[in-house]
């Protein structure tokens, strides 16, 4: 007996582009478990960087100040 297609969602999707197309694919909830987690530490990457690059702009700003005041 054949199981039949499920017709209504929810579905898992994962999308991404390369060289500027648009691929899908349809992925598991164990995979869609992983994803979500993968994007989570993407998103906490993002924002170190962020506070990385304030803290730069930070520290240059007043290393050459400091030089312009001798």
């Amino acid at each position: 007996m054949a199981r039949p297609p499920r017709l209504h969602g929810p579905y898992n999707q994962w999308t991404y582009k390369v060289a500027g197309r648009t691929k899908t694919m349809r992925i598991s909830e164990e995979q869609a478990q992983l994803c979500r987690a993968w994007l989570r530490n993407h998103k906490q990457l993002k924002r170190l960087v962020r506070q990385m690059e304030q803290l730069s702009l930070r520290e240059t700003d007043r290393i050459l100040g400091a030089i312009s005041r001798r």
